[in-house]
């Protein structure tokens, strides 16, 4: 919606035609248009609302009572300009009949780039400029980008994204300007509480791109929460396929330094900064792995027989730059932490970013399920079923736990 401020003293038939105007546009209603005749009028408005549009004559009382000051419009600018109790109009249009009035402004407009027009009763043009304002302010509303509560991310669109746009929540695709993401708002709702939610999918595998799409996302829309779903390779014998993986902490597994020992050979010595999510959070996940609270209905309402049980599991995920096949390496991961669940290749650039922000810093956590061990028997078979496990614990988690 559109707020207008109309400054005018006496001149009863200018202001009705600009308020007759205004409410030819459907996102100005009647409220949003407020008239008032003097500057200190105006200035009292200015303090208590934000004003889209301030159209305003230029021979104006300074005060309630006053006669028309020639220079009343002039000051009123001038206390827009310095004074910065005021909430600065987005634009600003002059309309004046007199001559004089209208020559003595024109330099200062033109300067600050307002639009000034000189009303006439006999010609349209300046109507024609002042709708094009308008309609130029409502375009500019619509382009705005609302805030969201929740902010989901994953990796990759096939399996990990399709699993979250096959959620309940009236998904509907848009797209921001200048950004090649593409974006899915929807909502969450529970006894008439609703949270508005965003999901987009990064460009590419990696933790940089997880990283990259947490900050812009964090930015532009400054969710409360931030959390990744989605498929990750499981420690075999502490985790079965479809499990859910909380990360707690989340590392960096190639951090380190790669050196020689005295005998010759390479080693490595990792040293990862790892990331805790809240301990709220890690405490109510406690309590949801132990009373299984909604993880065996997710289990159930799967299209296909599973033969073992569906769990949740709390505690370590190493993040690194490549996809493993090779047992190996995930063993000498595994050293990293000796209660190792995961690894994967995204989460800790989602919580690093979450947590690097300047001033928005959202909750971050991740939910990936098991798909595969990380070993040469990886396959697809176990991908759909872990995407849908994910996504749709989050789904209940954020039905259950964060609607209130």
């Amino acid at each position: 919606m559109i707020k207008v401020l109309i400054v005018d003293d006496n001149d009863y038939d200018k202001t009705q035609v600009i308020i007759k105007l205004l409410k030819e546009f459907k996102e100005i209603s009647e409220n949003d248009i407020i008239e008032v005749k003097d500057t200190s009028s105006a200035k009292r408005i200015l303090k208590e609302e934000k004003i889209d549009l301030l159209i305003l004559d230029i021979k104006i009382p300074i005060n309630n009572g006053d006669d028309a000051d020639p220079e009343g419009g002039r000051i009123l600018l001038e206390d827009i300009h310095l004074d910065n109790t005021l909430n600065k109009p987005i634009s600003i249009v002059g309309i004046s009949s007199i001559d004089d009035s209208y020559l003595k402004v024109q330099s200062a407009f033109n300067n600050n780039l307002w639009t000034l027009l000189k009303f006439d009763r006999t010609s349209d043009n300046w109507k024609i400029s002042l709708k094009n304002k308008i309609q130029y302010l409502i375009d500019r509303d619509s382009e705005k980008l609302e805030e969201v509560d929740i902010a989901i991310i994953t990796a990759l669109f096939d399996r990990e994204l399709e699993a979250i746009l096959k959620l309940p929540c009236n998904w509907k695709e848009f797209n921001i300007k200048n950004d090649s993401t593409i974006y899915y708002k929807g909502i969450i709702e529970k006894n008439n509480i609703s949270l508005n939610i965003i999901a987009a999918a990064c460009s590419r595998m990696g933790m940089s791109a997880s990283a990259s799409l947490t900050t812009k996302i964090c930015m532009t829309f400054k969710p409360k929460y931030i959390f990744m779903t989605g498929i990750t390779a499981g420690i075999e014998g502490k985790c079965k396929f479809g499990d859910i993986l909380v990360a707690d902490p989340a590392w960096d597994w190639g951090n380190g330094k790669l050196t020689i020992d005295k005998e010759g050979n390479p080693i490595f010595n990792s040293s990862p900064n790892q990331i805790k999510i809240d301990k709220r959070y890690r405490e109510l996940l406690r309590k949801i792995s132990v009373n299984r609270s909604y993880v065996d209905q997710i289990r159930n309402n799967w299209n296909e027989d599973i033969e073992h049980i569906l769990s949740l599991h709390i505690g370590p995920v190493a993040s690194g730059a490549a996809v493993l096949e090779d047992p190996l390496i995930a063993s000498s991961i595994k050293k990293q932490h000796r209660e190792l669940l995961g690894i994967e290749m995204e989460i800790y650039g989602m919580m690093l970013a979450a947590e690097s922000l300047p001033d928005h810093q959202p909750i971050s956590i991740a939910f990936k399920s098991v798909c595969d061990y990380a070993d040469t028997n990886k396959n697809d078979k176990w991908q759909k079923y872990a995407a849908y496990t994910s996504a749709t614990f989050v789904y209940e988690f954020i039905k259950e736990h964060l609607i209130n």
